[in-house]
């Protein structure tokens, strides 16, 4: 029996033109929405364009370079992993690279820097051959890209630029958003932060850039690590634990280039700072990097000169200096006279301080380790590092 309708048909006739309509609507839907999405990406890289120091990057098999995701989009953090920095500004690093790389489960890159208008790769035509042979030789290796705000003009850490780009939420932002675009046109695995020199106005600040830089990184399965020095009471890691996905803990530098001579990270240091962050952080947040490198003072001079091993053991043939072991630190260090007869020190790590700090870690239950860096490195530390799993 038929009846009158909306239509004005038969039942079947009704179900006919709704389906349709329905189905237009559907198809009306999914064109806006495209549209919208292609012109927010535009306007990004409209508005970002003036940022972008290169081409998209031929990176290939973008699936391999994600973090991790679950169902909810959080990303999961693996353990056993061997983390290794890499720099521009020392072309031993690469031959470090070609040497280590089945040893090294991810790359960090220090390639980027904070500036007045936004963000800045340091180095483009290196970036891209570096992308080019990690693209032949390790098209499979996650790759983290480090930002800092290091002063390439007078070689500072940059306190006050810092504050000016994180304190105003338009940078803030417009920082955020260029990282994201970088991680997203160069597959990367995630981006790395190096903010170092942090202040008390600024660190409020800092925190908030973390938040939101982490949870835009997440939705797109991507990482933020950050680098917190063990001495510096400032950084609250509980606090920056909730922010970020991993914390690399930076287990050097207990005397620097800019202080008095003295060991690099003596035994007591390394693990009553370790300690202290296992107490207030879960262990699989945490990565400690293992310095391997020298400093070379020049005696009642507050300045070092960082050395790399082939530069130390050059300096030791010249001058016939005889490392020895401090007792006190367990840090090595030798005493030269240069050609200006005057005295230096140098303290350094080597694979004899890594081998002792790794049994720390071991003993504390801390899986995850990092170098720095690539291309200082004492000749048996890949030896070592390549038998911790």
């Amino acid at each position: 029996m038929s009846h009158s309708s909306f239509f004005g048909t038969s039942d079947k006739a009704i179900w006919v033109k709704r389906i349709a309509v329905y189905l237009l609507l559907l198809v009306v839907y999914v064109v806006i929405v495209s549209l919208t999405i292609k012109q927010v990406y535009e306007n990004i890289i409209t508005q970002y364009g003036a940022y972008t120091p290169l081409s998209p990057v031929l990176i290939v098999n973008p699936i391999s370079r994600r973090a991790t995701p679950t169902t909810t989009n959080t990303v999961v953090n693996i353990s056993n992993r061997v983390y290794a920095f890499w720099v521009e500004w020392d072309n031993s690093t690469l031959e470090s690279l070609t040497l280590h790389l089945d040893h090294i489960d991810e790359l960090i890159m220090e390639e980027l820097t904070l500036n007045p208008s936004g963000v800045s790769l340091v180095n483009p035509i290196k970036f891209k051959r570096t992308q080019a042979y990690l693209r032949k030789n390790a098209p499979n290796l996650p790759l983290h890209v480090l930002i800092n705000n290091h002063n390439l003009t007078n070689n500072t850490w940059d306190t006050s630029l810092l504050y000016s780009n994180l304190s105003d939420t338009t940078k803030r932002r417009d920082i955020k958003l260029w990282l994201l675009n970088f991680a997203i046109i160069n597959n990367l695995a995630g981006i790395n932060i190096d903010f170092e020199e942090i202040d008390k106005k600024t660190y409020p600040y800092y925190l908030m850039f973390l938040k939101e830089l982490t949870l835009s990184l997440n939705a797109l399965w991507k990482k933020l690590t950050v680098d917190i020095p063990i001495s510096n009471s400032l950084f609250n890691l509980p606090e920056i634990a909730k922010r970020v996905n991993l914390i690399f803990l930076m287990a050097y530098d207990e005397h620097w280039s800019g202080s008095t001579s003295g060991s690099i990270a003596s035994h007591l240091w390394f693990d009553h700072g370790i300690r202290s962050a296992v107490n207030r952080v879960s262990r699989d947040k945490l990565v400690v990097i293992l310095g391997n490198y020298w400093y070379d003072w020049i005696i009642w001079d507050n300045t070092a000169k960082p050395l790399t091993n082939r530069q130390v053991q050059s300096i030791i043939q010249k001058t016939g200096a005889t490392p020895r072991i401090d007792p006190k630190t367990s840090n090595p260090f030798y005493y030269y006279l240069d050609e200006a007869r005057r005295d230096h020190v140098v303290w350094y790590l080597d694979n004899s301080t890594i081998y002792k700090s790794l049994n720390i870690l071991k003993n504390l239950g801390i899986k995850n380790v990092a170098l720095w860096r690539l291309g200082s490195e004492d000749r048996g530390t890949w030896e070592i590092l390549k038998n911790i799993k």
